[in-house]
């Protein structure tokens, strides 16, 4: 009773065991804790794991072939008129009743010595199949772990934006209650007041934007771990940096610059590539399995039988035999020819696609090292961006406080400060983004 117990405790705490970052409202989860539970409850990935147990069923499927057929059939009948017959010998007449219950029983066996080798070749290609099938169940999750994380390296940046745009904002009020002292001073005019106030207006609905694109990318993350949309969860900021080096941009890119290497290594390394070079295998071998039926087919059987009206006399009325039977196919209305051309067209589509999928790789490959040669442009022209707008904004603040400057020229130094800090937040993660892209076409890990 007391391992029972442990067992049922067990069994009702392990959610929680798996998953305790969103056993409550307002948990926060990092980066890898949002792909593990990606890998477990995305739906699409659940659907897939379901294929390989068909597979193994085929499988299986393809091994009883080796395997005598084996069956047995009881039966039970009884007749309803006649029972009563008269049966007259000279002037004598005599009554028979008959029996009407009949019983009967047989057991058989059949089992496949030689069919043109149809069995082997339906063995290999259901072995080649579920490795297949596994391989895509394997890409699939590579899949998803980029969708996690481009999903949430979108959350990250948003967060960002939301927060410099706050930030911003508090700055422009504080901007506006200058205003406003000066003002009542008799330093500034009114009409400073409300270009301020316009300009406030103006960062605090570009805030609402930003905030809307928070939460329409949270959901957007939730929904690919599989979990509800609507879930009270935040994410870990720190999961991703917030700024790269030059020194770790030039380490990488000197190690994945050589496009042919990097197409050798995806084709290496993709688990969708081995996934096709299987299919093609399997095309290949159900092709022959078709050949194997215009072979004679050779089985031997075996059977024993009993009929009786009474359930009894199993050893004097029952009977055994053996048999051994040779099938010559002459001519079958050339469905076995069908049967040929509809696996040679399969052989032929898995050809096909494996082609395409390699140029798709190629392709793949080439827009995802031109995506991360952009992005490290961007972070160089953004930083040099930065640095110039905040230089530019702290000079223009000295000279508006003396009144060497004006409002308009305070707002536009605001706006390049704001919309290189923005940039800088954008680059940063584009650069983050498309070297996991980069990573994820050649089929590695990181």
């Amino acid at each position: 009773m007391a391992s029972l117990m442990k067992f049922l405790l067990l069994f009702l705490f392990l959610p929680l065991t798996l998953f305790p970052q969103i056993s409550g409202p307002g948990a926060t989860l990092t980066l890898d804790e949002c792909i593990n539970i990606a890998l477990e409850k995305n739906f699409d990935l659940l659907i897939s794991k379901e294929r390989i147990d068909v597979a193994e069923a085929g499988l299986r499927s393809s091994f009883g072939e080796y395997l005598p057929t084996i069956s047995a059939n009881i039966g039970y009948s009884r007749q309803l008129n006649n029972l009563n017959q008269s049966l007259v010998f000279g002037d004598r007449v005599i009554q028979s009743n008959q029996n009407p219950n009949r019983y009967n029983a047989t057991t058989g066996a059949r089992l496949t010595l030689f069919d043109g080798f149809s069995r082997e070749y339906n063995y290999s290609a259901s072995k080649d199949n579920l490795e297949s099938v596994k391989f895509n169940v394997e890409q699939l999750k590579r899949d998803i772990k980029i969708q996690v994380y481009r999903a949430f390296t979108e959350v990250i940046r948003n967060s960002q934006i939301v927060r410099i745009r706050q930030e911003n904002i508090q700055l422009g009020k504080n901007d506006l209650e200058k205003m406003k002292a000066q003002y009542k001073a008799g330093v500034s005019a009114l009409p400073q007041i409300y270009s301020q106030e316009a300009e406030l207006g103006n960062l605090e609905y570009d805030l609402l934007t930003a905030e809307n694109s928070q939460f329409t990318s949270k959901a957007n993350l939730l929904m690919i771990m599989g979990l509800a949309p609507d879930l009270d969860i935040n994410f870990d900021i720190n999961s991703i940096p917030a700024d790269v080096t030059d020194k770790e941009v030039d380490s990488f890119y000197n190690n994945h610059k050589d496009q042919d290497d990097l197409v050798k290594k995806a084709l290496n390394n993709r688990y969708d590539i081995k996934s096709y070079d299987l299919s093609e295998n399997a095309a290949k071998a159900a092709k022959k399995a078709a050949e194997g039926n215009y072979y004679p087919n050779v089985s031997a059987s075996s059977g024993w039988s009993w009929a009786n009206t009474e359930i009894n006399d199993f050893s004097t009325r029952g009977n055994f035999a053996l048999g051994l039977n040779l099938s010559v196919p002459i001519f079958n209305n050339f469905r076995t020819d069908q049967q040929v051309q509809n696996a040679e067209m399969q052989h032929k589509q898995a050809e096909i696609e494996k082609q395409r999928l390699e140029n798709q790789v190629r392709n793949e490959v080439k827009t995802t090292l031109l995506g991360l040669e952009i992005s490290q442009k961007q972070l160089k022209v953004s930083d040099k961006s930065l640095e110039s707008s905040k230089r530019n904004n702290e000079s223009t603040k000295e000279r508006y406080k003396v009144g060497a400057a004006t409002v308009l020229e305070l707002q536009t130094s605001n706006a390049q400060f704001i919309n290189s800090q923005l940039n800088r937040v954008n680059a940063v993660y584009n650069y983050f983004k498309s070297k996991k892209e980069l990573l994820n076409s050649i089929g590695v890990e990181q």
